[in-house]
């Protein structure tokens, strides 16, 4: 059955694509948020405007948008065995900050939350008088491990890298660092069932990555080097050096064709243009303290959370665009090459199958409310039921976009959900 109002939004996109737009930028245009190595979470706007949002005791490694896309997730980490370390949750909205778990069993460095919402960390794990770094899940008030350094094949100290989704794989990937043994400087894209794979070398990394969604490049922060592991080649090149160091990486929206990285440090935010390799801008930005993790705030447009067997929420999120027009797609052939519009912005999507069929409204039942009209807040949720499939392996891509007149208004960045039933 074809829903009328996928119908009437697919017509919408369709004479959108041929159709004269505005200007192709289209940056987050909010303000970056960072962690530091004094317990801190700073929101800093593109001038350099900085404001302390939380002051707490240990070092904040790890940092991500909620799948509210409002409320922060950070860690705080420490080996000591009479301080807990912990994963924690600030809402803007209250302001408050809340206990998603307090430990001296794990410790938590960098944190993603993957496509049920459980929460998935770097760190280390305590057992007796043992540490064992690692990558570990908390889901449901219960911890388990999904890979350890020794099923890596590393010998590490510690592994307090970066954690986040593989846009290609929708496993997790993680860099080796900060500091490791010369020896063990490796990419790897590690499922939830602990398969690992290899995908490269890195330089000398210190805390944060980010992947570029345009090539599925991953870019290493680094001491004043951005190391470079391109998509399907095995070796890192070091494109970006100086004129300071790299540690917090965060990607602006890929749908720009002039999209930026950025850098946050201690002292300065360092505008990166990754076509050319160049920095392009700085901005002098004060902390005090060394930079972990950076994003880009309310910049969590597509996140999805499990809501029963084999169902999921699918939640969007469009600030100041109540009221208008969504549409989302879903295919299962990856986010290149992308689709370029007449304004020169980029739909990441592949529009496979499954996707047109998404578009054309034809899944009732299993996907529903992909398209329609953001609430006053911006939101709106599509629920996807998958209980007819006897097993998901593959992973789903995801894109959106809302329409105003004469158009598209924000196209979002392409999203990568790995189900597991």
């Amino acid at each position: 059955m074809i829903d009328p109002t996928g119908r009437r939004i697919a017509g919408a996109i369709a004479a959108a694509l041929l159709t004269a737009g505005l200007a192709g930028a289209q940056p987050h245009g909010t303000d970056l948020l960072s962690v530091d190595a004094g317990g801190r979470i700073w929101q800093t706007a593109l001038d350099g405007t900085t404001t302390s949002l939380v002051d707490a005791a240990l070092p904040a490694h790890g940092l991500c948008l909620h799948h509210d896309n409002r409320a922060l997730l950070f860690t705080q980490s420490t080996l000591s065995t009479i301080a807990p370390s912990g994963l924690y949750r600030y809402d803007p909205t209250t302001p408050g900050v809340t206990t998603v778990f307090s430990s001296t069993q794990y410790v938590p460095f960098d944190v993603v939350q993957n496509a049920d919402g459980d929460y998935v960390f770097t760190g280390m794990h305590r057992q007796a008088a043992t540490w064992t770094p690692g990558v570990f899940k908390y889901t449901g008030g219960v911890f388990s491990t999904i890979a350890t350094t020794v099923q890596l094949g590393v010998t590490l100290d510690r592994l307090n890298a970066g954690v986040s989704i593989n846009l290609d794989t929708g496993n997790y990937l993680v860099v080796a660092g900060a500091y490791p043994n010369i020896g063990a400087q490796w990419v790897w894209d590690i499922s939830d069932q602990g398969a690992i794979t290899t995908l490269g070398s890195t330089g000398n990394s210190r805390y944060s990555h980010v992947q570029d969604r345009r090539t599925g490049d991953v870019y290493i922060s680094g001491y004043q080097s951005v190391y470079q592991l391109a998509r399907g080649t095995a070796v890192h090149t070091t494109p970006v050096t100086g004129p300071s160091n790299f540690y917090a990486l965060a990607a602006d929206r890929v749908s720009d064709p002039s999209s930026l990285l950025y850098a946050r440090t201690a002292n300065k935010i360092l505008h990166i243009d990754a076509t050319n390799d160049v920095v392009v801008s700085l901005t002098t930005s004060l902390s005090g303290s060394t930079a972990y993790e950076a994003t880009f705030d309310r910049s969590r447009t597509i996140a999805t959370v499990k809501t029963g067997p084999a169902t999921w929420d699918i939640r969007l999120d469009f600030p100041g665009e109540a009221g208008r027009l969504y549409h989302l797609a879903m295919g299962l052939s990856g986010t290149r090459a992308p689709t370029t519009i007449a304004d020169g912005r980029r739909i990441h999507l592949v529009f496979d199958k499954l996707a047109l069929l998404t578009l054309a409204g034809e899944l009732t039942g299993i996907l529903d409310g992909s398209a329609g009209t953001l609430d006053a807040n911006g939101r709106a949720t599509a629920r996807l039921r998958l209980g007819w499939l006897p097993q998901v392996t593959t992973p789903f891509f995801l894109c959106a976009a809302t329409f105003k007149p004469g158009g598209f208004g924000t196209i979002s960045d392409p999203f990568v959900a790995k189900f597991v039933k």
